[in-house]
């Protein structure tokens, strides 16, 4: 069960309509467990796609004068 975030009533995961007062429930998103952590390592065949693992996409130079 989930909660509506309209009347805050418990609705069925699959709703898509609250039998409660009627608003249009939001999608669910992927479950947390399956969703990569933050810090967590790519497996070796994956490439880093974060940006701290690909440099962060900033580039520096050091200038001697």
């Amino acid at each position: 069960m989930r909660k509506c975030p309209f009347c805050a009533e418990q609705v069925k995961p699959e709703a898509t309509i609250c039998k409660h007062c009627g608003s249009k429930l939001p999608p669910i998103y992927e479950r947390i467990r399956d969703r990569p952590q933050i810090g967590s390592r790519p497996k070796a065949n994956q490439k880093p796609t974060t940006e701290a693992a690909t440099g962060g996409g900033r580039k520096s130079k050091a200038v001697t004068v």
